[in-house]
């Protein structure tokens, strides 16, 4: 009885040991791969080829050694990431980097560490998902920074529509959140600003052309023919928001389970 008590607590000293690996070399791959992100918007390929295979075998050690994840656990994980991580590729929602860096995860860390507790107390079995939509709830807060850069222009005295008084009141109320104005001069060579206007046929007006990523015409844009202040985009660096949603995932667990659970016991009856 003692020889299995005294393995088991061996078996759980291993199993936290590799769990807490696999969180740093996570923490340590994504962090890298958000400065490259931030500052080049690109990632290279290398960075994935190291830290995926890594990643497998901290998992796969840990599965053979100890049973947690299992093989299941880990292989349902890795299915339904790689499908959410393409479809959100393909659908222009994010970049190949983005997807890989899931991918990643999932090889990494398929579940949950056993050695940590949420403070929300929420997160799902397929842990990836819960860092994903961790990350979605977080990129969002850059709507209230361009919300109030708005209210700021406005407040000194900018011209927010000018040039757009034929554009419908909602692509008004969306440019309020999803972009604002810089000088022309900001875009050549910035990955970071996506022009969000053209000329419209007619009249000499403007109208807005909301994207994600930057198009290869304006690669090679003419900065002359455009007006003094232009509308643009910001181009999130989402690595660095999956790099924030992990950590909140591993401290907090999934903030929108707990928003769901907050919201459901509200309005119970």
């Amino acid at each position: 009885m003692e020889a299995c008590l005294r393995r088991s607590l061996e078996m759980m000293d291993l199993l936290s040991l590799l769990e807490l690996s696999a969180v740093i070399l996570s923490l340590a791959f994504l962090s890298y791969a958000s400065w490259k992100d931030w500052k080049l918007r690109e990632v290279d390929d290398r960075v994935w080829l190291v830290f995926a295979p890594l990643g497998g075998f901290l998992t796969l050690a840990r599965t053979v050694l100890t049973g947690n994840p299992s093989f299941l656990q880990w292989g349902l994980s890795l299915a339904i990431t790689v499908v959410l991580g393409l479809t959100l590729y393909f659908l222009g929602f994010w970049g190949g980097a983005d997807a890989k860096a899931l991918t990643c995860l999932a090889l990494t860390l398929p579940v949950y560490p056993s050695f940590l507790k949420p403070l929300l107390g929420f997160y799902l079995t397929v842990f990836p998902v819960t860092i994903l939509f961790n990350t979605f709830i977080l990129s969002a807060s850059t709507v209230v920074y361009v919300s109030l850069r708005n209210f700021a222009y406005k407040l000194g005295g900018g011209r927010l529509f000018e040039g757009f008084e034929g554009e419908p009141a909602s692509k008004k109320l969306l440019a309020l959140l999803v972009a604002y104005k810089v000088g022309r001069e900001k875009l050549p060579g910035n990955p970071g600003l996506s022009l969000a206007e053209e000329a419209t046929a007619e009249g000499g007006g403007r109208r807005w052309r909301f994207r994600v990523g930057i198009g290869e015409e304006e690669e090679n844009l003419e900065v002359e023919e455009l007006p003094q202040e232009v509308w643009v985009t910001p181009q999130l660096p989402l690595l660095f928001f999956l790099t924030a949603g992990l950590t909140v995932a591993l401290i907090f667990g999934d903030l929108a389970l707990a928003l769901t659970a907050s919201l459901f016991n509200l309005f119970r009856v």
